[in-house]
């Protein structure tokens, strides 16, 4: 029986027409499944690209000058919390997290400063002031100074003493590790006076620069903040010790 007598009689072979349909219809789903799938597999295998955060600089320069902030004269860490620290060591360290956390809660840069410091001095406070500093005392990594505060009230003698010379400055020092370094840099300004050199002089504009006096610890820096924040840098363990003069 030819074919065509097998399909008038409603059967290819034995089995019926309507089953043969039936087969061909689950074949064609099948194939476009699997179709489906290999084109979805080849589309998730172009991952976005993965943007280190390591140096996050354009030739090892932040992308927002830190001058920008507040013309050099302090630290500013936008946006973040303060350095993971088991807790500051000295009042210098305490200033510099403490102003950094409540620049990070949107508190006004040079008004935060004023008032940690006189804090620090223990000057009297106004009311503004006492509220910024109790706000940075809560926070469990700022807490207490370490070395204490001034005494309230005090005034400075007016007998004359001699005029003393800054403290000598050593050649080099130990890298400080986890702290902002533009607050380091602007500390040892205050202990040594214009001796002292400043973030660039140390560290230059870029990695590499032969013009400062630590060209390669730029290779020692994490920076970190949030996008579209000045970035505070910071040393790694084990950064070298840095050349002071």
């Amino acid at each position: 029986m030819s074919i065509w007598d097998q399909l008038r009689e409603g059967r290819i072979g034995r089995v019926p027409v309507w089953a043969v349909g039936v087969g061909l219809a689950g074949l064609i789903i099948v194939i476009v499944i699997i179709r489906s799938r290999m084109r979805a597999n080849q589309e998730g295998d172009q991952s976005p690209e993965v943007v280190g955060t390591e140096d996050p600089t354009v030739d090892g320069i932040p992308t927002q000058s830190f001058a920008d902030q507040l013309s050099n004269r302090f630290p500013s860490n936008v946006g973040t919390v303060p350095p993971a620290l088991n807790r500051p060591v000295t009042n210098l360290q305490w200033l510099t997290i403490a102003f950094d956390y409540l620049v990070g809660l949107g508190k006004i840069p040079g008004v935060a400063q004023r008032a940690l410091q006189d804090y620090l001095a223990g000057k009297p406070l106004s009311p503004e002031q006492q509220q910024l500093v109790d706000i940075a005392l809560a926070n469990s990594t700022v807490s207490l100074p370490p070395e204490g505060v001034g005494l309230p009230g005090a005034t400075t003698p007016t007998t004359t003493t001699p005029t003393t010379t800054p403290t000598e400055m050593p050649q080099y020092v130990q890298a400080p590790v986890g702290i902002s370094l533009y607050g380091w840099a602007q500390g040892l300004q205050s202990t040594y006076g214009s001796q002292a050199p400043n973030f660039e002089r140390m560290f230059g504009s870029f990695k590499g620069d032969p013009s400062a006096l630590n060209p390669s610890h730029r290779n020692y820096m994490l920076w970190t903040g949030a996008k579209g924040s000045t970035l505070t840098p910071t040393f790694k363990a084990g950064t070298p010790n840095v050349r002071l003069r």
